[in-house]
């Protein structure tokens, strides 16, 4: 719910250590071998978040699409401009969204 997926945005540099790539999903996902990408192809991957203040729906659809590319089951669930990043918002959305999968 809601996230951000490219961590260059909150760093003054050009040039970043082994582990910065390794935790931002943008730049890792698509590096993504052997176990790992086999085991995440057989999940799915539901990004929810709204539009407001402090959301990206552009990185959220660049990780859908990482994702998508790399074989990874996945949805993006945007729940409008209405939304901010905030937890008015994420008290909303996980009732609803474990709802939706517990019916299935």
């Amino acid at each position: 719910m809601s996230g951000t997926y490219d961590l260059r945005r909150f760093f003054d540099a050009t040039e970043f250590s082994d582990e910065f790539w390794v935790s931002s999903p943008l730049h890792f996902v698509p590096h993504l071998q052997g176990r790992h990408i086999d085991v995440l192809r057989t999940r799915y991957i539901h990004i929810v978040l709204g539009e407001g203040k402090a959301e990206s729906i552009a990185e959220s659809w660049a990780l859908a699409n990482a994702l998508g590319n790399r074989g990874i089951p996945n949805r993006l669930d945007s729940w409008g401009p209405e939304w901010h990043h905030d937890w008015i918002t994420w008290r909303k959305m996980l009732p609803q969204i474990l709802g939706e999968w517990t019916k299935k």
